[in-house]
């Protein structure tokens, strides 16, 4: 059997093999911003117009997420179930893109890389396994990268306007990806289109899809009720600028790590036996990173622990890059993946304060860069590059196989106990016993106490989402993921926006508590406490919860 047909029969059964052991997986866990996002959906179904009436940067992705909405609505009548189709719908469209990408990539290297970067591009998918602004990102980054490739091998100018579409609709789903444009459009210069047609091309198409975009959104909410409320959509309450400019920082600061570490290792080994030498050494460097990681809080060793592993990965074969230049289209790898990918984790560091962890999901376009280099069978040194590479996938099918998604940041694994959730919009996946009650418990309040003609408001964690696919009710808040107890931008909408005036209010006492001494003391001396005594009544109450009803 010649070498390419076995490769393919092994490609084959190995993506199989991953696509049915996932089409079970994805019955496991709950995290709460896996509802938020699939809730910017419902917030498009009950009518709320974008910008006007939701003042939430990520808001946009529910124009993405409402045809599937659409669909299920008109199908089931209800949400129930919505979380578990989202998480198929992901999965048949994160295996039609590794497919893809398998053929575009063999365009321009060997059967093998295609392969390696199809299987790399499917196993990341271990956390949240639903379409929403992070996996959106991630296929329309990585599809516009494979349309240009088509465009190198074809010379097709369609290639370059479906690139730019691709790209248009990551950034319709996370903005501050706009910033990508100018560095992609000379990245993509430099490495084939060289022509000024085919650079018009992608910015034309660029420019059409943003004024689409606006037309539809002034068509929608009108100009002036946009001009009024834009502000609003792009400034967080309560995101700390400087966790952004630390981030940012540190990339910065591991950047130069990895510099210094190849000069020093240049330096000792000289330029004929460096890069094997170097191969072997990043690869014991990471080993042992993991392993202490792993040891100093083996209990709650979870995904995002991971991600720095995956940068440390980055910054330490960066500099290989400028050693290397004996593979065939080297130069596409660096302005196609590895460039890029740089740009992509600022962008996304510039755009959340959740540091690090996050900002390296735009590491992984590197990655399969990385990837391309050291499977290439041009690779005079190739032993100890074979034991990187094999530890770089290794460590994504160790990711995709054992973690799965909960409703903390902390450990959650397969081998976790889960049980079944019967009803409402997460029916049917296994959670731990500790979320099914939270799960449960805002579920259970919310149909208790709301009708479908009411107007929602929750005031709770990011189960609240949860409570808000529970109804028909139309859902009402300037930010549908956590509005913060002390919260004066709420009052602010509400007063402002009178279609999206709340009739009844949920609060979790739990939930002021965390963040304000005391629910009483929240009651008096916050905007919001205010606002909801002297415009609701309070007309059902227990421990945890209080019941509010429009006067």
């Amino acid at each position: 059997m010649h070498t390419k047909s076995r490769e393919n029969i092994i490609y084959m059964a190995l993506l199989t093999a991953m696509f049915l052991y996932m089409f079970f997986k994805v019955r496991l866990g709950l995290h709460y911003d896996e509802a938020y996002l699939v809730d910017l959906g419902k917030v498009k179904m009950d009518g709320i117009k974008s910008v006007s009436e939701c003042w939430d940067i990520l808001q946009l992705a529910g124009l993405i997420l409402y045809p599937f909405m659409k669909v299920f609505h008109s199908i089931v009548g209800s949400y129930e179930g919505v979380i578990l189709y989202f998480r198929y719908l992901y999965l048949i469209i994160h295996l039609a893109i590794a497919v893809y990408a398998y053929f575009t990539i063999k365009i321009l290297w060997s059967n093998r890389q295609a392969i390696a970067i199809s299987l790399l591009s499917f196993m990341f998918s271990f956390y949240w396994y639903t379409i929403c602004y992070r996996s959106i990102l991630y296929w329309g980054s990585f599809l516009a990268i494979l349309f240009i490739i088509r465009y190198i091998a074809t010379q097709k100018i369609h290639y370059v306007c479906l690139s730019a579409i691709s790209f248009c609709v990551s950034v319709i789903c996370f903005p501050t990806l706009v910033l990508m444009v100018i560095p992609l459009t000379v990245f993509f210069a430099k490495c084939g289109i060289n022509k000024k047609s085919e650079i018009s091309a992608f910015w034309l198409t660029c420019i059409a899809c943003a004024a689409v975009l606006v037309l539809g959104l002034v068509a929608e909410s009108g100009l002036g009720a946009l001009l009024s409320t834009i502000k609003y959509t792009f400034t967080y309450e309560s995101a700390d600028s400087s966790h952004k400019l630390v981030t940012c920082a540190e990339l910065i600061i591991l950047l130069i790590v990895g510099e210094i570490a190849y000069r020093i290792f240049s330096k000792i080994k000289g330029k004929l036996g460096f890069l094997n030498s170097y191969f072997l050494i990043v690869a014991i460097i990471e080993i042992g990173f993991l392993a202490v990681i792993i040891a100093a809080r083996p209990s709650t060793a979870g995904i995002a622990r991971f991600w720095y592993a995956f940068v440390l990965f980055f910054v330490l074969l960066l500099p290989v890059f400028r050693a290397h230049s004996e593979i065939k289209h080297h130069m596409e790898i660096k302005l196609l993946f590895v460039y890029p990918s740089i740009c992509l984790m600022f962008v996304i560091a510039l755009s959340t304060a959740n540091g690090l962890a996050i900002a390296a999901y735009g590491g992984v376009l590197g990655i399969m860069g990385f990837i391309l280099l050291l499977s290439d069978d041009a690779l005079t040194i190739k032993s100890h590059a074979k034991v990187l590479e094999y530890l770089l996938l290794g460590l994504f099918c160790f990711c995709m196989i054992f973690f799965v998604p909960d409703n903390e940041l902390g450990a959650s694994n397969i081998f976790w106990s889960r049980v079944d959730i019967t009803d409402g919009p997460a029916r049917g996946v296994y959670v731990t016993e500790a979320t099914k009650e939270k799960y449960d418990e805002i579920c259970y309040i919310t149909k208790e106490n709301v009708t479908e003609n009411d107007k929602l408001f929750i005031l709770a964690d990011g189960f609240r989402a949860y409570g808000f696919m529970c109804t028909g009710a139309k859902q009402v808040s300037h930010w549908p993921y956590v509005v913060y107890p002390d919260s004066e931008r709420a009052v602010e909408y509400f007063e402002s926006i009178e279609a999206c005036r709340p009739t009844v209010a949920i609060v979790s006492k739990k939930f002021v508590e965390d963040f304000y001494a005391g629910y009483e003391r929240w009651l008096s001396e916050t905007p919001l406490g205010n606002h909801l005594q002297s415009k609701y009544e309070l007309v059902n109450e227990s421990e945890e919860w209080t019941i509010w009803r429009q006067r």
